[in-house]
Order: C-alpha cells, then sequence, then structure tokens
C-alpha cells in the first residue's frame, strides 16, 4: 500500500452537482481532539463564499449551494485549517455550465 504525502491528506476537494458544492478531505485522519479539520472555506470567483469553523467532534464536510452566473461561469477554490498542519488549498475548479 503506497504512503499518502501530506498533499494528499490534506487537500479539499471540491464536488459540484449543478449549484450543491460539497468540500471534503477525504483522506484526513478522523477527526479527534488531537489532530482535527478546524475550518473549511469556500471561495466563488476570488471572493469568500462560507466558511465554517469545526470542531473535534465534527465531520470535515462543508454544504451548500452557489450562485450560477448568467453566463453560467463558476469559478471555486477551497482552503481547509488542520490544527497541526495549517492551511492547506484545492486546485482551482473553473466551470462552465
Amino acid at each position: 500500500m503506497k504512503a499518502l504525502t501530506p498533499w494528499e491528506k490534506h487537500t479539499p476537494i471540491i464536488s459540484l452537482n449543478w449549484n450543491n458544492v460539497k468540500i471534503t478531505v477525504e483522506n484526513h485522519p478522523a477527526q479527534s481532539e488531537e489532530h482535527f479539520i478546524s475550518n473549511i472555506t469556500l471561495f466563488q470567483n476570488w471572493e469568500i463564499l462560507i466558511s465554517k469553523d469545526l470542531k473535534p467532534e465534527n465531520e470535515a464536510v462543508l454544504e451548500t449551494k452557489i450562485e450560477v452566473w448568467e453566463n453560467g461561469l463558476v469559478d471555486l477554490y477551497a482552503t481547509e485549517y488542520c490544527n497541526q498542519h495549517w492551511k492547506w488549498d484545492s486546485e482551482w475548479k473553473f466551470l462552465g455550465m
């Protein structure tokens, strides 16, 4: 079994189903008092759309709906903070709907 790099463990993953967005940190260890995701933030078109503070007992997931602009372009980016490993960024998602 291949060991995951810190990047693979911490990168927020953006999933989009029309205007429903879900951000997960899929490979991070389970939330615990010692090691947890403390915040997930979603940016749309360079502005903060929503930010969620988390506690160790919370699942490291953020779900929301986004506004789809008239031209159908969506520009999404997410960050997450780990209490031990600081800030991690997603890839930019540029989508035309």
